[in-house]
């Protein structure tokens, strides 16, 4: 879920806004208001345009807002796992558990099958 929340907050927002919040204030939970305020703890990393576009995609519900370092470590265990390295040397050189690394190829092998022709 985390995952998917940070690709839409880059689609909404830009890579490196989506990023710069994520990195300074991600971690915890948000409401977001269906009419942006400025004193949103959003507002100082995204100001108010992103807010809004934020307020028109969750605006009255309370969003996980992800860390950044968790997208990174997903992209290095993504990176050296086409590289055909076990799950252990995965972790030890992504810097995150081999748990992390099964979950993220079990995502992995999700979206490849989503993408399978029907028919072929």
């Amino acid at each position: 879920m985390a995952g998917s929340l940070l690709m839409e907050l880059i689609a909404l927002l830009g890579r490196d806004n989506a990023l710069l919040l994520c990195e300074q204030i991600g971690g915890a939970s948000y409401y977001i208001p269906a009419k942006p305020r400025h004193s949103h703890p959003f507002i100082p990393y995204i100001g108010m345009d992103g807010m809004e576009e934020i307020s028109k995609r969750w605006g009255g519900i309370e969003i996980s807002l992800p860390k950044a370092e968790a997208m990174r470590k997903r992209n290095a265990v993504s990176a050296l796992n086409s590289r055909g390295l076990s799950s252990k040397e995965i972790a030890l050189r992504a810097g995150c558990t081999e748990r992390f690394v099964r979950k993220v190829r079990a995502d992995l092998r999700r979206r490849e099958h989503k993408k399978l022709p029907l028919f072929g």
